[in-house]
């Protein structure tokens, strides 16, 4: 398994731990994307990853769009997993929107960072406070991978909102956080 394999498979474990703890009442609570419920921010994982995979032709077989998120979620989370694990699929190349890539890096630079973040965005919204603690060395490494990118582009819609000041004094999650746009 390749390192970028063993990552998503950690924290798409994570996202899911969080995503099942979920209170059957908190589904529709706000979570902090602004517009978007707990529920929205769920889909959302799920469906980036559908359209990722879709796009690649790597989808084998349909995901309900009316599942519940929840479902939806772990259908394409073991889809995308399997193929990580195949490295004929994780070192395809193609055009992606920073430029030349692969399939394992885009896993690596976006979709991985997308769990870590999103996972909070559920914690947070569903009122799971003992699940917001992100992983510090995830944290470090997502926020490193950042560096580069420019800045219109993490900027965009459906990316991140404004970088929020804080304290220089702040802990890495909470300047992770504010960095993408979150206040924490």
């Amino acid at each position: 398994m390749t390192d970028i394999a063993a990552r998503y498979r950690r924290l798409a474990a994570r996202f899911t731990e969080i995503a099942e703890a979920v209170p059957d009442d908190r589904w529709d609570a706000a979570s902090p994307c602004e517009g978007w419920t707990v529920a929205d921010v769920v889909a959302h994982v799920a469906d980036s990853q559908v359209d990722f995979l879709s796009r690649h032709d790597l989808l084998d077989g349909a995901v309900d769009p009316d599942a519940h998120p929840l479902a939806r979620w772990v259908a394409v989370r073991d889809r995308f997993q399997a193929a990580l694990y195949d490295p004929e699929v994780a070192d395809r190349t193609y055009d992606g929107y920073f430029g030349p890539t692969t399939i394992g890096e885009t896993a690596e630079t976006f979709y991985t960072g997308d769990l870590l973040v999103h996972g909070w965005d559920v914690a947070r919204g569903a009122g799971l406070g003992h699940l917001e603690s992100l992983p510090a060395d995830e944290v470090d490494r997502v926020r490193a991978s950042m560096q580069d990118l420019p800045e219109e582009a993490l900027r965009s819609e459906q990316v991140y909102g404004p970088a929020i000041e804080v304290p220089e004094d702040a802990d890495p999650q909470t300047r992770f956080l504010a960095f993408t746009g979150r206040r924490p």
